[in-house]
């Protein structure tokens, strides 16, 4: 176990996590099963279960438990399972991959909406979507520097720049992205809610339920850059340094957690939205029916006259 009070919290909190990760996908994976397999009689292929959204949402899962196992091992510092350097490296790419999936995970459900609402602005989030992946895994490259730039480490101010300040710049600019297409979102349902009356909310209850969801992300992601911030940049806080990491990364955690359960909401509507359109035309197949059986009634009637 880690010497210090603070780090020997970090490493259990750390191991909780990643077996909360596991649980996650495991149930993310059941979900897609039941709901998107079973249900509609569908062959298991990558075609029929292989969407953005489910893609992303594994992806995220998987590399959180990357991330916390290596978390485990660097504060624990069992350097004999893997080195130092390949440690700090894999952290770094599942952090890049659970930015870049979160980010693209808030692109596709708001492009259309960011189409409608902001079309000049729609063109160029495309070009920054596809280039992002440059910001994100800006980090595993410094690490790469760090490895093989033994002379690097003589300077310990340069290290610290290159390992925490990299990671803050992607955590933040994940942010930017998430609160840029937040804002079209919500402005567009608020603007159309004007304009037809509330209307929108009736015909398009996925709206409401998108942001809400997303307003929840976007806060987790905000408080894991401030509690990372100044976890790494306080001097007084060095000692519980790795448990202020592991804490604001628990954050993020938060943020895929509404981002299943959004997953989840949408399901459901979905399944009341198909409930009442069975019911509706069902209701108009007996009125019609009725209305039918009156007008031959009406024809026999006048046939006997």
């Amino acid at each position: 176990m880690p010497k210090s009070l603070p780090d020997t919290i970090a490493f259990l909190l750390s191991i909780a996590m990643a077996a909360f990760a596991s649980v996650l996908l495991i149930l993310l994976f059941g979900f897609i099963w039941q709901n998107e397999v079973g249900a509609k009689q569908r062959a298991l292929t990558f075609k029929n279960v292989g969407t953005p959204f489910n893609i992303s949402l594994s992806l995220i899962a998987a590399a959180f438990i990357g991330l916390y196992v290596c978390f485990a091992i660097a504060i624990q510092e069992a350097y004999d399972i893997l080195d130092a350097a390949l440690v700090s490296l894999f952290i770094q790419l599942c952090l890049g991959t659970i930015q870049f999936c979160y980010v693209l995970h808030s692109w596709q459900r708001s492009k259309f909406i960011i189409k409608r609402s902001a079309p000049l602005l729609h063109p160029i989030f495309g070009i920054l979507i596809v280039a992002s992946p440059v910001l994100f895994y800006a980090p595993v490259l410094t690490q790469l520097i760090l490895w093989f730039c033994t002379s690097c480490h003589q300077n310990q101010a340069a290290v610290d720049n290159l390992q925490f300040i990299t990671p803050g710049i992607a955590g933040v600019s994940c942010a930017v992205f998430d609160s840029l297409f937040l804002w079209c979102f919500t402005r567009y349902i608020h603007s159309k809610n004007l304009d037809e009356g509330a209307q929108l909310n009736e015909e398009h209850p996925e709206f409401l339920t998108i942001s809400f969801y997303g307003q929840i992300t976007c806060i987790t992601c905000y408080v894991a850059i401030a509690v990372y911030i100044v976890g790494v940049a306080v001097p007084v806080l060095a000692p519980v340094r790795n448990l202020m990491i592991v804490i604001a990364n628990s954050f993020l955690m938060a943020g895929f957690l509404s981002l299943c359960g959004l997953k989840r909401a949408l399901f459901l509507l979905g399944e009341e939205q198909g409930r009442r359109n069975s019911a509706t035309l069902k209701r108009s197949i007996e009125r019609a029916g009725r209305a039918l059986s009156a007008s031959s009634g009406s024809s026999a009637s006048n046939s006997s006259r």
